[in-house]
């Protein structure tokens, strides 16, 4: 054979060599964390199984599934389904999940992590890690509770009306009110002690007992639901638009705050209980449908697992994503509470429990219950 020939068929092997080794690495599967080319167009592989700090875990194969399972102790969120995979979007499609969108992205030290409802770590000492952190800021959080509710108190607030203060300081309040035709001025003496973001202990004339209060910021103003509902119930930081001089609200309320359609009960605790009977009504007809619930900060149906159905008949269906509940419902207002209006009695096999809640006036409604460890429930 000439020299040419030669150099021709060398020539030739190696571009069928370079051939093979392209689609030799297009079907090679990427492992967890590396690159993968499997129509991610960002490079980032999911194929593996990821731990989350809910806790759970999911697992994507190389087949385009995913299957989600407990992991440490958890119960899983999710089911089971296929995935796509589209720049840095995951998108997960289950008969039972139905569409989840989740991110692909790297963490603080630059790991890689999917993050959604939950974060997913591509190891479980990651996770683990997540978890802790999370705890420990819990745990700090509520040590903080306290000291941050109580220095949030301290000061004077005002009925929205402006006919009252409440002024705190970090063992006691008075409440102050200014007196009117019917009823004379009068201040009320108490001590408290704040129990968590929900309850403080009251103590009146040596008389010691446990309430509930509301703290919260609209639009830049601090509101308190007091515990104490003597001539006022909600309050609002005082400021100089609500007082004369800034600092007083007994001084020069008249000229400085035009009340209309006002009506001052000469009671310190009028009695709603006319209002019983009305109030119960609209809740049994409010209660009927399905409740979704979730933790999610602007709440909507769509965003959640949790769930309440409640029939006309006064059965009941629950779900919290892992277990369920069905049973009878009934349920009992007070138009005398301030905060929760309404309690249900759920009665289910093996035992029954109670939960006090209140509907808020907003679109859609929302069911805010007792209980610390449930989510917002939003009507769909």
């Amino acid at each position: 054979m000439s020299k040419k020939g030669k150099i021709i068929i060398a020539a030739v092997a190696a571009a069928l060599l370079i051939v093979a080794i392209i689609v030799v690495a297009l079907n090679k599967p990427a492992s967890n964390g590396g690159d993968a080319e499997t129509g991610d167009k960002s490079g980032s592989s999911v194929i593996g199984t990821w731990y989350s700090d809910k806790p759970d875990m999911l697992t994507f194969t190389e087949d385009g599934k995913y299957q989600a399972a407990a992991w440490n102790g958890g119960n899983a969120w999710l089911s089971s389904g296929t995935y796509a995979v589209e720049g840095n979007t995951l998108t997960l499609t289950g008969s039972y999940d139905g569409t989840t969108v989740l991110t692909i992205g790297q963490s603080e030290d630059n790991s890689k992590i999917i993050s959604g409802k939950h974060t997913y770590y591509s190891n479980e000492e990651a996770a683990k890690a997540a978890i802790k952190a999370a705890e420990d800021q819990a745990a700090e959080d509520e040590s903080n509770i306290i000291p941050n509710t109580t220095n949030k108190l301290l000061g004077e607030w005002i009925s929205l009306d402006g006919t009252t203060t409440c002024t705190f300081t970090d063992k006691s309040f008075t409440v102050h009110f200014l007196g009117n035709s019917t009823t004379p001025e009068e201040s009320l003496y108490y001590e408290y002690e704040i129990l968590s973001d929900k309850q403080m202990s009251v103590t009146e004339n040596g008389n010691k007992a446990t309430y509930s209060y509301k703290l919260y910021e609209e639009n830049g103003i601090w509101y308190f639901v007091s515990p104490v509902k003597a001539y006022a119930s909600t309050y609002k930081k005082g400021d100089e638009q609500s007082t004369t001089g800034g600092s007083s609200a007994a001084a020069g309320t008249a000229e400085s705050t035009i009340i209309t359609e006002r009506v001052i009960s000469s009671e310190k605790n009028p009695d709603m209980s006319q209002y019983t009977e009305e109030l119960n009504t609209y809740v049994k007809e409010n209660i009927v449908g399905t409740w979704k619930g979730t933790f999610e900060e602007h709440p909507t149906a769509a965003s959640s697992y949790w769930s309440y159905t409640f029939k006309a008949d006064g059965t009941y269906t629950f779900s919290d994503g892992s277990t369920t509940e069905s049973g009878q419902y009934s349920i009992t207002s007070d138009p005398n509470d301030n905060y929760y209006h309404s309690s249900l009695k759920l009665t289910f096999e093996g035992g029954e429990r109670t939960v006090k809640f209140y509907f808020t006036t907003t679109s859609p409604m929302k069911m805010i219950t007792d209980d610390q460890t449930d989510p917002t429930f939003v009507k769909e």
